[in-house]
Parts: C-alpha cells; sequence; structure tokens
C-alpha cells in the first residue's frame, strides 16, 4: 500500500526521533528500544495576533467629563441634538424637517434660525457634512435675566468630505474649525432646556 504524500514529512520526522534515540550508548543490544514519542509537527500552529486599532478618519470628539452635573451633561446633549438636526437639514433645507427645532431652540434663536433656514431654502444653499467638538468647555449654571442658563464654547472640526453648494457652485468644506458659543436657558414656558442663542466666534 502507497503511503499518501501528506504523511510522508510526519513519518520522516518520527524515523529521524527514532534513529536519534536507538544511538544512545546505553541501550543494551539484547533489547528492543523503546521508541521515544514523537511530537506531532504542526505547520501552522494557532496563535493569536492582536486585531489591530483602527486610526481614526476624522475628528475625535471632545469626551464628556465626570465632574459635570446633570443639567450641565442636559446642556451638552441639547447643543450635541442641534448639530445632529442641522447636518440632517443641510443637505436639503426646502424639505428640512423643523419639527425637532422646537424641541431644541427657544427665542430668540428659534425665529433666528427658521429664517435662517427659508433663506438658504430660497437660494438653493446646501450643505453636507457636519461639525464635530473636538474642544469642549462648559460654564456653571448661573441666573441671568431671571434665567437659569448654561453656556456651552466649544472648537468644532469640519467632518472628512464636507461640501457647501453656494449659487450653484461647490465648495469643499476644507478643515475648517470654528468656535461656536451656545447659550442654553431652562425656559419655563415648555418646563425644559433651550438653546436661545448661538454666536460664532471664530476659527479655533
Amino acid at each position: 500500500m502507497r503511503t499518501p504524500k501528506s504523511a510522508i514529512p510526519a513519518l520522516l520526522l518520527a524515523l529521524l526521533l527514532t534513529g536519534l534515540a536507538g544511538c544512545s550508548g546505553d541501550t543494551d543490544p539484547g533489547e528492543t528500544p523503546t521508541p521515544s514519542p514523537v511530537t506531532p509537527f504542526n505547520a501552522h500552529p494557532s496563535t493569536t495576533v492582536p486585531t489591530p486599532t483602527p486610526t481614526p478618519t476624522g475628528p475625535v470628539r471632545a469626551p464628556e467629563d465626570s465632574n459635570w452635573t446633570e443639567n450641565q451633561l442636559a446642556a451638552v446633549h441639547l447643543v450635541d441634538a442641534y448639530e445632529e438636526w442641522n447636518e440632517a437639514v443641510g443637505p436639503d433645507p426646502r424639505n428640512a424637517d423643523q419639527m425637532p427645532m422646537f424641541q431644541i431652540l427657544g427665542e430668540p434663536q428659534l425665529t433666528t434660525t427658521t429664517n435662517r433656514l427659508i433663506e438658504i431654502a430660497s437660494e438653493g444653499n446646501s450643505y453636507v457634512g457636519g461639525f464635530t467638538p473636538v474642544i469642549r468647555a462648559v460654564g456653571p449654571e448661573q441666573v441671568m435675566d431671571g434665567r437659569r442658563e448654561i453656556v456651552v464654547r466649544q472648537c468644532e472640526k469640519s467632518n472628512p468630505g464636507s461640501y457647501a453648494v453656494v449659487n450653484g457652485a461647490t465648495t469643499s468644506g476644507g478643515d475648517l474649525r470654528t468656535e461656536r458659543r451656545y447659550v442654553v436657558q431652562w425656559v419655563e414656558e415648555v418646563q425644559g432646556w433651550r438653546i436661545v442663542d448661538i454666536t460664532k466666534m471664530g476659527s479655533c
């Protein structure tokens, strides 16, 4: 019977090991040498290869601070909600879902944003992409003009692939970094926090 080719390396290794054991000077010629146990050869040993950590392709979001109060965290989440809504309506302002604005914005920012949205839609302009807050500072809760408010300032970096269409011309968002100041106030009429002012401070 022919030995399968796949068994030849294992048999050859067994013969070599047995032959080396038979050359020992302590073996009695009258005894039948006991072959040494053969360790099977594995051509493909199982090794754990560490999974490489993917390198972020875009800006890294500023982490939340464990020292923030519940209201500070609520203010930050409101700003995040505004950014998400802004990114969602940017590509098609004419058909924008305006309902979320009433859960996010308060006066006078609500009127300002509504008018700006109408203006952008009438001009046929649009924006694809968004911004990620890479640096964020949250002020303490304080009372201004009889209203409780929290100021969130953040440096926002444009996401990869962002671009604007203005007057039919496409302009790349590039690597923009903009600082914005958000004033978040407690509005008694709705019993909730709302962004009442958004100010662009400049580059950061």
